[in-house]
């Protein structure tokens, strides 16, 4: 299980960078429990609650400490799980590399053709 600490309006990515299957946003806490945002739909958990998001995926409020909560996701080690802030970086990390390479190949052309 993936323990990760969110404060109301972050997010967490799951699935692939860029393209994630599922979002999951605190909404906020109150009277012990968490309000969640999952793919649109609100979910309500007290501590200890877990919930099935999807078949092999499930969101655990683990801990209540003000605004901010930690949540456990079960998900299988196959599928990326992200605070979207990390995955923002990686993904323009990615876009980094993809036009360093596309530079490069098209220097490498040029050198092919040029006499």
């Amino acid at each position: 299980m993936l323990i990760l600490a969110r404060s109301p309006g972050k997010k967490i990515l799951i699935g692939p960078i860029g393209d994630p299957t599922i979002t999951v946003e605190l909404i906020g806490t109150r009277f012990g429990s968490a309000e969640l945002d999952v793919n649109g739909r609100t979910i309500e958990l007290r501590i200890g609650q877990s919930v099935a998001i999807a078949p092999d995926i499930g969101i655990t409020l683990m801990e209540i400490d003000g605004r901010q909560v930690r949540l456990g996701i079960s998900a299988p080690k196959s599928v990326p799980v992200h605070r979207a802030e990390v995955a923002s970086r990686i993904a323009a990390e990615e876009r980094e590399i993809a036009a360093r390479n596309r530079d490069a190949q098209f220097r490498q052309q040029l050198t092919r053709v040029a006499p």
